[in-house]
């Protein structure tokens, strides 16, 4: 079993954009790998918690991802 391919497609196969055949094969490496399995769990429920936080009026200011990246892109010059 090469988990290493299933893990990278894993969250194609959440969002339901695998082709028939590959998700077939997914299909079939999760029902026999259970260490798998559970990091699909654990995918499922980050992504539903994610959709509810942003979808629910709440007061959690979300940070601007552009923002974020730029100052991981100049940290990571800095670094180097």
């Amino acid at each position: 079993m090469d988990c290493a391919k299933y893990l990278e497609l894993l969250s194609d196969y959440c969002d339901g954009t695998l082709d028939d055949e590959t998700r077939a094969l997914v299909q079939m490496h999760l029902g026999e790998c259970l260490p798998c399995d559970g990091i699909l769990h654990d995918l499922d429920t980050i992504v539903r918690t994610a959709v509810i936080l942003r979808s629910e009026t709440n007061s959690i200011t979300y940070p601007d991802e552009q923002i974020i990246w730029q100052r991981l892109s100049l940290s990571k010059q800095i670094i180097h």
